[in-house]
């Protein structure tokens, strides 16, 4: 799971929800992993996915059909994925680069 942070035009911070946005997925296969969104009209929009197999994954993120981020994720683990990173922080701007991480934890371990 990880969380968009949303931006305006000013590349503020946004304070409400309702934007569009779409997720996708893919494992080392190409297949693509049903991930949900939850608008939490704060801004903010969580993402939850839940992959099944270890190795390279694909994010991409696009807004209103316009891409805002792809990236390759290293999923080490099947269980309790979460992300970190730059990308995924307040202030980071549309089709720009920025970094993330999928950290999969066992299940006997929590993230620090």
């Amino acid at each position: 799971s990880f969380v968009i942070y949303a931006v305006d035009g000013d590349d503020f911070p946004a304070s409400k929800g309702g934007e569009v946005f779409k997720v996708k997925v893919q494992d080392p296969t190409g297949f693509e992993i049903p991930s949900s969104i939850t608008d939490h009209e704060d801004g903010t929009y969580g993402v939850k996915h839940e992959p099944s197999t270890s190795g390279a994954h694909k994010i991409v993120v696009s807004l209103h059909d316009v891409l805002v981020c792809s990236r390759q994720a290293e999923i080490m683990e099947s269980k309790g994925p979460y992300a970190v990173g730059s990308g995924f922080e307040a202030g980071g701007k549309a089709q720009q680069p920025a970094s993330f991480r999928i950290i999969m934890p066992s299940s006997s371990s929590s993230p620090s």
